[in-house]
């Protein structure tokens, strides 16, 4: 059982290890393209959620439990691309850290179906600063309704908003340090108030929604602000 998990374990690291054997290939301003390109890329459909039994009962009861994706390859895949080219500490606006920004993910994948994330224009603005503009497309479920939006009580707002599919217009602002050859500051905007004014047609509708929704200013999913 120790070999067994020792392999696992190894396994686990070729990823990481590949990811910054190739980033070494790269200096100054190649790193950050590519690190940007990357990011998209292996983030594109989010992160593989795979709900055990316990995590559909706390789902149920309107709590974002995040799955574990300990033992998921893809998911270990993407974890190690983050922690090869971002610091450990990473800034997130008001959140930091590479665990945090996979939780984010996860929280974003458990609580939409058929997430697609697509750059849509990138720009350097600066030798520090990387500038994306992206769009994220996801399809509200029930899932979302008892996660993000549990205060909504109305069943013909509830009714016309599962099976919706939102565009989310995204911003990313990226900070490279040179120095370290790592992203030290990721900044995401997400808008969810046009979307959502498209998709019912109605400010009152999307005002409630997003009055005590578990959503923050700059998009996080599954926290409220203070």
């Amino acid at each position: 059982m120790t070999i067994k998990h020792d392999v696992q374990k190894l396994r686990a690291d070729i990823p990481v290890l590949e990811l910054q054997r190739k980033r070494l290939q790269y200096g100054g301003q190649q790193g950050v393209w590519n690190v940007v390109a990357e990011y998209f890329r292996n983030f594109r459909f989010g992160v593989p959620i795979t709900l055990s039994e316990t995590s559909a009962d706390e789902e149920a009861c309107n709590t974002l439990k995040l799955p574990e994706y300990a033992d998921n390859a893809e998911a270990k895949h993407q974890l190690a691309f983050l922690r090869s080219c971002m610091a450990e500490d990473v800034s997130l606006g008001e959140r930091c850290g590479v665990e945090t920004l996979m939780q984010q993910w996860q929280a974003y994948s458990l609580s939409f179906n058929n997430l697609h994330f697509e750059l849509k224009r990138i720009e350097r603005t600066s030798r520090q600063f990387v500038h994306a503009v992206a769009k994220m497309t996801v399809t509200v479920s029930e899932t979302t309704l008892k996660s993000l939006f549990p205060h909504v009580n109305s069943a013909s707002l509830r009714t016309r908003l599962v099976g919706q599919r939102l565009e989310l217009p995204c911003t990313l602002c990226f900070e490279w340090d040179e120095s370290a050859g790592r992203v030290s500051r990721l900044e995401t905007t997400v808008n969810f108030m046009a979307p959502l004014l498209k998709a019912l047609g109605d400010v009152s509708d999307v005002a409630l929604l997003l009055e005590s929704a578990r959503i923050t200013r700059d998009g996080a999913v599954g926290i409220r602000d203070a």
